[in-house]
């Protein structure tokens, strides 16, 4: 938990800048200096360590969440495209050349699903 400072404990040439929000006031981090130069720190962490860690993995998870996706519908895409490689018990009515693709027997017209 954050300490809770007064503004007679603050050391006289600190500078903090608050801004007002709906759950009270927060530390807001300027990102240039007083004397006009960016501050670099600021720029690159947001502020803290903590805020940097924090954004790493939102963007962390939402990378992971994309990618698995891809991988999901890659799947059964090729599920869909090569139905007789996953079949457990592999027959020769099975089979490519043959034209007896078990997903051909179902009615999916209306799913747009291409080489069916």
């Amino acid at each position: 938990m954050n300490k809770i400072f007064k503004a007679e404990d603050l050391p006289e040439k600190e500078t903090v800048f608050l801004k007002k929000s709906f759950d009270g006031y927060r530390v807001v981090y300027p990102l240039k200096k007083e004397d006009g130069t960016w501050d670099w720190f600021v720029l690159l962490t947001g502020g803290t360590w903590w805020v940097l860690l924090k954004t790493f993995l939102v963007i962390a998870l939402l990378l992971f969440v994309t990618w698995s996706y891809i991988q999901d519908t890659t799947q059964c895409r090729d599920l869909v495209e090569n139905i007789c490689d996953y079949r457990i018990r592999i027959n020769e009515a099975c089979t490519p050349t043959s034209g007896n693709n078990p997903l051909a027997q179902l009615n999916l017209s209306g799913l747009n699903i291409d080489g069916i």
